[in-house]
This record gives C-alpha cells, structure tokens and sequence, in this order.
C-alpha cells in the first residue's frame, strides 16, 4: 500500500515527478488492465495508459487525500478510457484476452492432473464462447461494471467514487441486477448445461 504520508510530502515538496513514480510503482498494473480491458487495439491501449499517467502528474500537485489514491486514480483513467471511446468504437474486450489466458492457464493446470480430454476441451471452448456472446449482448456500462467489480476487485464503495456521482447502495444494487442479466443471458443460450458437462 502506498505510503501517503510520504507521498503527501513528496507533492508539498514540489517533486511531482517524484511523486507520480510512487503512484506508478504501486498501482501501474492496475492501471494496465484497467485500461486493456476497456479499449481494443495494442496501439490505443497503450496511446490511453500514457494519456493517463500525463494526467496523473498534472493533476497530482491539486490532490488534497480526500479519497484513496486508487479510486482517484482510477477516476482518471475511467475519464481517459471514455475519450479513448469517443475517438475509437468500443470493442468487446471484456475477456477476449484474459478468458485465452485463462484458458491457457486452466490447460497447464489441466496437463498437472493429465492431458485434457477432447471432449473437455470442446466443453472448455463451448463455455468461454457462451460467456463471450453473453457479455457482448450486455451494455458498455455494464461491462465496465462487472469489470471494475469482479477483475479489478473493487468493492461497491470503491466503484461509486471512481464512476462519481453514484451511492454504493446503487452500485450494489446494479451489480446485482446485472449479474441476474448476464445469468439470464448465458441461460437462455444454454450455457448453462454446457458448464454441467464441462464439469462432468
């Protein structure tokens, strides 16, 4: 966990360069899926992660500690990843990326336990694919929601200040209705049953 005292002194200091590297050290890799998750194409991607730390130096010598670090940072990247938007149509990343790595990940473990079966391996394909088509069917605030919630781990409190001008009970309240939305989904496309067999 960053060290506000000291990053407090660093910007009192004037040493904003000084600063902003503290920031980048502690949560740099947060910031780098944040972002991946949310803008399709390397080029961009990275264009939005520098778009983002320019913002961060600027606008360090003005923060005053009244939220965490983490959720003003990432209030600065969520503003930076909606201009991304506007100068680039979204794309479904949620997943595209992450879910190959995981599967990548889950075929290694699988080797530990003996090589996959085919069948497993249609079953693995068949449920990353369901998952896919489920959560392109959902809304972009959607996506950034369940993103924000269940791959950056930010709780309802956390999310509320970084999307501004929202209560956590509202966050919590429309994560849940979005979770039963993205569950009706992969339902009614039989996802489901494939996740029964996968597991069989």
């Amino acid at each position: 966990m960053i060290d506000e005292a000291k990053l407090a002194a660093q910007i009192a200091g004037g040493r904003v360069r000084e600063a902003c590297a503290m920031v980048y050290a502690e949560h740099a890799g947060e910031v780098d899926r944040f972002v991946s998750l949310s803008i399709g194409g390397v080029a961009r991607r990275e264009d939005v992660k520098q778009e983002v730390w320019a913002a961060v130096q600027k606008a360090l010598p003005k923060f005053r500690f009244q939220s965490p670090v983490r959720t003003w940072l990432l209030r600065i990247a969520k503003h930076k990843i909606i201009d991304g938007w506007r100068e680039q149509p979204l794309e479904q990343t949620l997943g595209s990326e992450d879910v190959a790595t995981d599967g990548a990940g889950s075929r290694s473990s699988s080797r530990a336990r003996g090589a996959p079966t085919p069948s497993r391996l249609l079953h693995a394909k068949q449920r990353v694919e369901a998952v896919r088509r489920a959560l392109a069917g959902l809304e972009a605030s959607e996506q950034e929601l369940l993103d924000m919630r269940f791959v950056l781990g930010l709780k309802p409190a956390e999310i509320a200040c970084v999307v501004g001008g929202v209560a956590p009970n509202t966050v919590a309240q429309r994560l849940v209705r979005v979770v039963r939305k993205l569950h009706e989904r992969l339902r009614d496309e039989s996802a489901l049953q494939s996740f029964r067999q996968g597991r069989s």
